[in-house]
């Protein structure tokens, strides 16, 4: 035989090297976590506890093979029944690892799991805007409108029993000056409730405050095609105004207009509607009286006085 001798100390080397490798010297014992991943889950359940599904397995061997192990770690795969109902015990065997036959399963902590499990359901649920912050100085928020309103939420029954609302991230309305559409995100309730969407389209309508004002013992025009004479009784009117806190402000008297317009073709005496013409945004809410009496003159009559409408009042 050739090489005899090479090859009878391969051998022997190969031998030493497997004694080295499995002796105490050169064995580990570590400790890492190893997910468990639940299988056959029915399509009306789900598994609500625990939330974190890990466990501590300790290995003893090979130093440079439990450090493989550790690097990338097996799962546990545990495979529920098809009539489970709220709980279950789930076993963890040591095979289900696959580990190699000189790696040892020092303790696995628990050694059991104990599953709950609750229905899966839908419901609609409202939405809620919280507000942060205030529209900008003589202005207010009149309206927020959110589409949807409501969304579909799928989750365990029992989680969504007690869900009334879902609120979305705040709207900041801080020196908001118009009406303004803004989409905002969903605030999540829980790792196991899904919504139908992630955010909701907000709308806020926003409009300038309005203010109130009187203004007393303004003169009534008498308005006319024709060349005929009319006069009003009263000839004063109150008028109140309401709009924007500043245009109101800055409104005077001369800037109101108010006018009564006789028929012509009617008796000499009318009782007519008073208008008003004002800047605009601005509007008469009052006017105070709304009906006057407006007289026509008499043509003079021969051989006397023109006859004169009766003295108005105030």
């Amino acid at each position: 035989m050739k090489n005899w001798a090479l090859k009878l100390f391969s051998l022997l080397i190969a031998i030493l090297l497997s004694m080295f490798v499995s002796s105490e010297g050169n064995s580990s014992v570590l400790s890492f976590f190893v997910n468990v991943e639940i299988k056959n889950i029915p399509a009306h359940k789900t598994v609500v506890a625990p939330q974190s599904r890990q466990v501590q397995v300790s290995l003893r061997g090979p130093s440079f093979l439990v450090s493989r192990i550790a690097a990338s770690p097996p799962t546990f795969k545990v495979r529920l029944p098809g009539d489970v109902d709220e709980r279950y015990m789930a076993q963890l065997s040591k095979g289900d690892l696959g580990l190699p036959p000189d790696v040892v399963v020092v303790s696995i902590e628990p050694p059991e799991l104990e599953l709950q499990l609750d229905d899966v359901v839908t419901k609609d649920v409202p939405v809620v805007i919280p507000k942060i912050g205030t529209v900008a100085d003589g202005l207010k928020l009149d309206e927020i409108r959110v589409s949807p309103d409501s969304i579909k939420v799928t989750g365990p029954a029992k989680q969504l029993r007690t869900l009334r609302s879902i609120e979305s991230e705040p709207l900041d309305l801080t020196g908001s000056r118009a009406t303004f559409s803004r989409e905002l995100v969903l605030r999540a309730v829980g790792a196991q409730v899904e919504f139908e969407r992630t955010a909701v389209q907000v709308e806020g309508v926003v409009s300038p405050v309005q203010q109130q004002r009187r203004f007393e013992h303004l003169a009534l025009e008498v308005r006319v095609v024709s060349g005929e004479k009319w006069v009003s009784v009263p000839r004063l009117v109150d008028v109140e105004v309401s709009g924007p806190k500043d245009a109101i402000a800055r409104l005077k008297p001369n800037d109101i207009i108010v006018f009564v317009r006789p028929n012509n073709e009617g008796p000499d005496s009318q009782e007519v509607k008073v208008g008003a013409e004002l800047p605009d945004a601005v509007s008469a809410t009052v006017v105070s009286p709304s009906l006057v009496t407006v007289q026509r003159f008499k043509e003079p009559v021969a051989g006397g006085k023109r006859a004169m409408p009766a003295k108005p009042g105030r």
